[in-house]
């Protein structure tokens, strides 16, 4: 793999919102039945499986599928048939991707962290062959820092890759940020990383982007970065919903 940094003129990164919502229901139970246990066979299931529609206006190509609950990537033909598939020792992360020479870059979970946790996280990102070949198995998952969603492979065979870092609660409020909106008395802004893969499991970071270095706020006239809010489209609001990137993209314009 090259290893001359990818410099993108324009990297576009959309900005998701993850809304987390829980439901607790209590019910009462049925009255005491002195009958017996119930019957606990599973009826068959009678569900039809694979292909269920291809029209005409189907593309052709393929399709390359890492189910949330499997360590299996998979790529289908149009008719749904298996044409190839990978194994990893981990659960997927939220993305993989097909490259050129029939490997696949993949984001994984299975890296663990105390100060991290939450939906689409990953912390492994591993590029596989087309063999099954574990190529590169590289942890971005520690106390200041944790992969999630996302990876992009550059065109130099560098890697994009979207983390969250672990910022103070005390700092974060001093940068602006309403302590009633502090959870755990933490803040994880989002980062980009360029990464030139080193050997089977090292990087090398060529490359940074910082949300927390883009901020405006309009709580604290004699903090940082402060301004009307609505007037800066450019920057990120500190107080507004939960900095989170789920998907990053490359424009080589």
């Amino acid at each position: 793999m090259t290893t001359t940094p990818f410099r993108p003129r324009d990297f576009f990164a959309r900005l998701g919102c993850v809304i987390l919502g829980s439901t607790v229901a209590l019910s009462q139970g049925p009255p005491a039945d002195d009958s017996g246990p119930p019957d606990a066979t599973r009826p068959a299931t009678t569900e039809q499986r694979g292909l269920q529609v291809k029209t005409e206006g189907a593309f052709e190509g393929f399709t390359l599928l890492a189910p949330l609950g499997s360590r299996t990537t998979y790529l289908l033909d149009a008719d749904g048939e298996i044409v190839h598939r990978w194994e990893s020792e981990y659960m997927p992360g939220n993305s993989v991707y097909l490259l050129d020479d029939g490997s696949i870059l993949r984001c994984a979970r299975g890296a663990r962290s105390q100060v991290f946790r939450g939906g689409g996280m990953g912390g492994r990102i591993q590029r596989i062959a087309w063999d099954g070949e574990l190529l590169w198995d590289y942890v971005l998952a520690d106390s200041q820092r944790m992969h999630h969603h996302d990876v992009e492979p550059l065109p130099n065979g560098n890697v994009i890759a979207i983390a969250w870092e672990h910022v103070d609660g005390l700092d974060a409020i001093a940068a602006g940020r309403s302590p009633e909106l502090l959870k755990e008395r933490q803040l994880w802004p989002d980062c980009l990383l360029e990464i030139e893969p080193d050997g089977a499991t090292e990087g090398k970071i060529v490359w940074e982007w910082h949300s927390y270095d883009h901020l405006i706020q309009d709580r604290d006239p004699e903090g940082p970065d402060y301004g009307v809010v609505a007037e800066h489209p450019e920057r990120i609001d500190v107080n507004g919903d939960e900095m989170r990137l789920d998907e990053s993209d490359m424009d080589e314009e």
